[in-house]
């Protein structure tokens, strides 16, 4: 199960963040439902936990690329599986 992740403003935070998130197209196991991304607040707030710098103005092209990505990945996973049925 994934953690909660808080949409709350980190205490170094000077910008305020979107808290709006995505839904995937990545089925979840029980496939009724689909992934949601994180929110840019999310996302930043879990950088900070890891002590990792995110430049706030930043965050919302993060967020964008990271969701691109795995969505590119999820479809190479689909024509794998179709390649090998």
């Amino acid at each position: 199960m994934m953690p909660q992740l808080t949409q709350d403003m980190h205490a170094d935070q000077t910008t305020p963040l979107s808290t709006e998130r995505e839904f995937s197209t990545i089925p979840r196991s029980n496939a009724e439902a689909v992934w949601e991304y994180p929110s840019p607040q999310q996302f930043y707030n879990a950088l900070a936990r890891k002590n990792m710098a995110a430049p706030e103005e930043y965050v919302d092209v993060m967020v964008d690329i990271h969701n691109f990505l795995n969505e590119g990945a999820w479809n190479e996973v689909l024509k794998w599986e179709a390649r090998h049925k």
